[in-house]
């Protein structure tokens, strides 16, 4: 997921002296990149506001490439691996995962979560090599894909009983909620046109 951030020289150089026009893609280059790093620091902001309880994982997956004066493009992106780029996609533009081999790990009612809302790293790898007080499927007595997952073992043996900790899922609806273009956008129209005169400023004063 990105948003290259371009203009158009020429519709800018339009109207400049000579020496202005020679430092119009130095201007541009280095407008191009504050508005990429501005848009990454409001991305990183807003992120505990649309989403819930980001880990710092995810906030520091908002990056930015810089513009240069061969390329004037600038870009606001998203890394920190395939499993973060794929949460961000839905949580931009929304969907519906649904896994290629596995099925999908879920959080049941009696999960154990982590500060974030999440299972804890390695729950279910562990919870699964634990065969004396977990296992996985779907129970003696029960029917349907809601009944499908991690169990728990718990309680004396003579009367033991079983609680689900983690649901097994074919597929998992997501609802667009990260204005991740909004955002940028926002800074970009807002802030274009202060800083490109700061740096055509710039770039005059110190030309050689």
């Amino acid at each position: 997921m990105d948003l290259n951030i371009t203009t158009n020289i020429k519709s800018i150089q339009r109207g400049l002296s000579k020496t202005a026009k020679r430092q119009v893609p130095f201007a541009i280059a280095t407008t191009l990149t504050k508005l990429a790093f501005e848009a990454m620091q409001q991305e990183k902001q807003q992120a505990p506001k649309y989403l819930d309880r980001p880990t710092p994982f995810t906030v520091k997956g908002f990056r930015y490439k810089k513009a240069n004066k061969r390329n004037l493009m600038s870009v606001v992106y998203i890394d920190g691996g395939s499993s973060s780029r794929s949460y961000m996609n839905f949580a931009i533009e929304g969907g519906i995962s649904r896994p290629k081999k596995s099925a999908l790990v879920h959080p049941a009612k009696n999960s154990k979560l982590n500060k974030y809302g999440n299972l804890p790293r390695n729950y279910v790898k562990k919870a699964l090599a634990n065969k004396s007080k977990f296992f996985s499927g779907i129970p003696k007595g029960m029917t349907g894909d809601e009944s499908s997952g991690i169990w728990q073992r718990y309680g004396p043996k003579r009367n033991q009983r079983i609680r689900m900790v983690a649901q097994w899922r074919k597929s998992r609806g997501y609802q667009a909620k990260f204005p991740f273009y909004e955002i940028t956008g926002d800074v970009v129209f807002g802030r274009a046109n202060a800083i490109f005169n700061k740096q055509l400023a710039y770039a005059m004063a110190t030309a050689r």
